[in-house]
Order: structure tokens, then sequence, then C-alpha cells
């Protein structure tokens, strides 16, 4: 076997892109000088290299010229005739060294692995990002660095405590926690300590499905505390200062009372019965209204001026606003299936009105046109029913080549700005939720994905409606 062939079994084994990690750091910063390759002289003169293979192997592979790593910089001006210390051995003591470098713990002789804190602060030391940036946060600000610190709520399971949605929603964090506010970090971190619950929190907390569980929770971080709520006064947003001008006046609503500021409980306002969040006029008729900032726009439907009195979208969306939902992780689990439900039902019935009225639509511009019917009629009713990515994508393109000039461009606004990938992509975030792959949709998606699904029930209601 020739060193040629040699270097590629090891690239292919290893990796050529971990092989050009390597050789980018050798030719940066030079060989480790605490790991020297470990070598055997042979009887005619040569050596055998036992460790440090890759690293001569990648120093070769640069200086040879080979244009997989044509891209590696030469920063600290390597030849052939450089001199690199090896350490040269018989045979039985290169084994031994390979062993207790290569196999671990080895029950103390070998080198023991950092535990992932250790890894992270060593990283912040030298400035780079930790791997787990939010247990860093909080362990330094908790003075947590000792393995001893660790055991009652692991290292890697503070970061998936504080960046979980429903731990930030309990301690009243909005967006991202303020880790300047030591003495907040410092008691939340106490309160989760202290909770008993029922496993490691990186398995408990994706359990939490329910209500019931959700307060089982609460109560678990606030023994004995009855959670009030403190009225706080509600600006309107630009979406509502744009919708209602001069006419729009901010209302004070009940929020609860946990802040990551400071407790409000001693001057908080009881509030009986379910929250109810008023921030738009009309609202108060309506018990979802939970985005007091940015509303969601399919929760504040009015019409926009279109006919989507259906009768196949007005129950469901009514059904929908009529929901009492009183926070948001609420809203952003069940939306996935109202969205669904809307989807569904309004893409059966078009369909059914579309096989009577095909002739109001160009569908000679679509290409492959046969596919299209096929995937909207299906041969089952079960079939017409069910949104796909592939059947809202075919659905998109039948209401854009309508032929009703003012209903084609009025159809084609409401799709600007968004691309049929989009949707498509909507519905398979949609079913993953459904289908238990992913837990909810995440505040800024839900507001985007409110958007998205009035226009496709506008657009479809505008091609079902009477001419224009």
């Amino acid at each position: 076997m020739t060193e040629d062939e040699a270097i590629q079994i090891l690239i292919d084994e290893v990796g050529l892109n971990k092989m050009k990690v390597l050789a980018s750091d050798i030719f940066s910063h030079g060989l480790n000088p605490h790991r020297q390759p470990i070598a055997v002289l042979n009887e005619n003169g040569t050596y055998n290299i036992y460790d440090g293979n890759r690293r001569i192997s990648v120093i070769k592979c640069v200086l040879w010229k080979d244009t997989r790593f044509k891209k590696i910089e030469n920063k600290i001006d390597l030849t052939l005739d450089t001199e690199i210390l090896v350490y040269v051995t018989d045979v039985e003591e290169a084994l031994r060294l390979i062993e207790v470098e290569h196999t671990g713990e080895a029950g103390g002789r070998g080198q023991i692995p950092w535990e992932a804190f250790q890894r992270d602060y060593a990283f912040r030391q030298n400035h780079k990002q930790a791997i787990y940036p939010y247990a860093y946060e909080v362990s330094k600000i908790c003075n947590l660095n000792r393995k001893s610190d660790f055991r009652k709520i692991p290292y890697t399971d503070l970061d998936t405590i504080f960046k979980n949605e429903i731990v930030k929603e309990i301690f009243g964090v909005d967006d991202e926690w303020d880790f300047t506010n030591v003495d907040f970090i410092k008691s939340t971190y106490q309160k989760l300590r202290d909770a008993k619950t029922r496993g490691p929190y990186s398995r408990y907390l994706p359990r939490l499905k329910s209500e019931k569980e959700l307060e089982e929770f609460k109560q678990l971080l606030f023994p004995n505390t009855e959670h009030h709520a403190t009225p706080q006064l509600v600006l309107p947003s630009a979406v509502e200062a744009k919708q209602y001008g001069d006419d729009f006046e901010p209302k004070k609503v009940f929020l609860p009372s946990i802040s990551n500021q400071a407790d409000t409980t001693s001057d908080a306002v009881e509030q009986s019965g379910p929250i109810t969040y008023t921030s738009t006029p009309g609202s108060e008729k309506r018990k979802n209204n939970r985005y007091k900032v940015n509303p969601a726009l399919l929760f504040q439907w009015r019409g926009k001026g279109i006919n989507i009195d259906h009768a196949v979208f007005k129950p469901t969306l009514e059904f929908a606003i009529g929901l009492q939902i009183n926070t948001d992780m609420e809203l952003r689990r069940i939306a996935a299936y109202l969205y669904r439900l809307l989807l569904e039902i309004a893409l059966r019935y078009w369909c059914i009105w579309y096989q009577a009225n095909e002739g109001a639509f160009n569908t000679g511009s679509i290409a492959n046109y046969n596919k299209t019917r096929d995937c909207l009629f299906g041969t089952t009713s079960t079939e017409v029913s069910f949104i796909s990515e592939n059947k809202i994508n075919h659905v998109i393109q039948v209401l854009e080549s309508i032929k009703h000039p003012a209903k084609n461009h009025m159809i084609r606004d409401c799709f600007k700005g968004r691309s049929v990938q989009s949707y498509c992509d909507m519905i398979r975030e949609l079913n993953n939720i459904i289908h238990g792959s992913k837990e909810h949709i995440d505040k800024t998606t839900l507001e985007k994905y409110d958007d998205m699904v009035l226009k496709y029930l506008v657009a479809l209601s505008i091609s079902l409606n009477d001419p224009i």
C-alpha cells in the first residue's frame, strides 16, 4: 500500500470535513506541544507513526498541494523541511501510551473528560459561545461551579428549563430572561430547585400538556400561594393604531402578577373567574383576545370587507373566536388544530363548488392540470377533505387562474408576499404539532399563520362570491 492510499483510507474513515478542520487548526496554531505524535523506529531506519496519523497526514496533504485542502491558509509558514517534535519509543510502550490516551478515564489513569459546565466555562473564558448559554448564565449568577452543585438540577437541564416557553410564561418573561436582574434569576432558580417534580425537568416539562398538569406545576413552584391579577395599561399596537386610528382607547386588563422585576402581589386586585383580556373595541364580546400588543388577525375576524360568511367558514371562525383561552401557551397549542379544521372544511366545501364552476378558471394555464384535478378531487370524500402540502399548492395555483379580472387581482393580493412554499411549510408544521413531533407554535409564527389562514379563506371566498 502506498502512502497516498493510506492517507486516502484515513480521510474516508475520519471524514474530509474533520480533516480540514484539523488542518486549519494546525496551520493556524501549530501542533499541540503537549501531545506529540508517537513513532516507532524500524530496523531499516524508517518510522511507523503509532499515534498522530491524522496530524501528519493533513500536514502532508496541505504541503503537497492536495486540491481538497487548497483553502487552508499556512499562517505559520510550515514547510516539508520544518522539524516536528515526535516521541520515539518501542512498540510495547507505544501501545501502552495509545491505550491510556484513547480509552477514556480508564479507571483514573486516562484523561477525564470535561463536564458540560466545565466545557462552557472554558469556551466563555476563550471568548467563544457557550454550548448551553442559558445554563451558563444561570450557573454563573447562582455560583454553581462544582459537579456536586448540579446534582439537583443537571447543568444541561438548566438550559432546557430556562429556554422553555411554559417556564417563561409562568415567571412572567415575555421574550428573554434579563440576566442582569441577579436577584430574580437567583429566586427563580431556587423555586425550580425546591420544586419536587416527578422526574428530571428534561423529561417532566415536555409532558406538561393539560391545564391540570400546568396548575400542579405552578403549585410546586409557588406552594400555598393564590394567583392574583394586577390591572395594567395596554397600549395599541401598530396594527391596532392603523386599523382604529384615533378611536382606539387603551384599556386596563388583568394580567398575571408574577413579574421578573418585582412581586406586586400585595397590590393585586383579586380576579374571580377566568381572566379576560381586553385590547380592542368590541373585543369584550370575545373571550380569547390574548394578544395585548400584536393581536392575531384571524381571532379578530370582522370580514375585512369580503363576504366570508359562507356556512362552511362562519361557524368554525365563531367557534374559534368564542373559545375561552387564558394564556398564550394554550392558544399556541390549540391553534394548529383550529387552523387545520378551518383549512380542511374550507377545502372540502370549495372543491365541491369548484367541480360545478371549473369554467370560471383558466385551467389551460396550469401545467399538468390533470395531476392538479386528481390531487384536488381524489377518489373518496376523505381524500377531498384532507389538506396537505401538495394540495394547498394546487389550490393556490387554481385560485390565481380565475378568469374574472377583478377577482384575479384581489386573489393575487391575498397571496402577495407569501410564496406557495411558505403555505406548504405552514401545513407541514401544523401536521408536526398535531402528530406530536412538535409541541406548539411560537408567538411570531402564530401571528404569521393567523394572517396566512385568513388570506387563504378570503381568497377562497372571493372565488365563491357573486361576480364583482
